[in-house]
């Protein structure tokens, strides 16, 4: 069982979901919204400030695009499983937008 403080949530059922579920909201299935209308992973705990963002997170961190996959920055090393973040690094930690390597090339 995955506990919060002020909060308690069970894992999910490993089976199937009701054939009265819709198929979009069973692909999010590993995602609780949280009383207070934060969003949590039930996949890692992760607790983000709202429903929608922990979608994203799951889908982004835990979805089946890119399983495995690394990405590795070139100048520091630091590595991530999501293209996206890897430019985000490169633009926050090194100053290296995506202008800039495409006008190196």
């Amino acid at each position: 069982m995955l506990t919060i403080p002020g909060y308690s949530f069970a894992p999910p059922p490993s089976s199937s979901p009701s054939p009265s579920s819709s198929p979009s909201s069973s692909r999010y299935h590993r995602v609780v919204r949280l009383p207070d209308g934060r969003g949590q992973c039930l996949a890692c705990g992760k607790v983000l400030s709202n429903y929608n963002h922990a979608r994203r997170h799951f889908t982004l961190v835990h979805g089946p695009k890119n399983a495995g996959a690394r990405h590795e920055c070139h100048v520091c090393g630091w590595t991530t499983g999501q293209e996206i973040y890897l430019k985000d690094h490169l633009r926050k930690m090194h100053n290296i937008y995506q202008s800039l390597v495409k006008a190196a090339l």
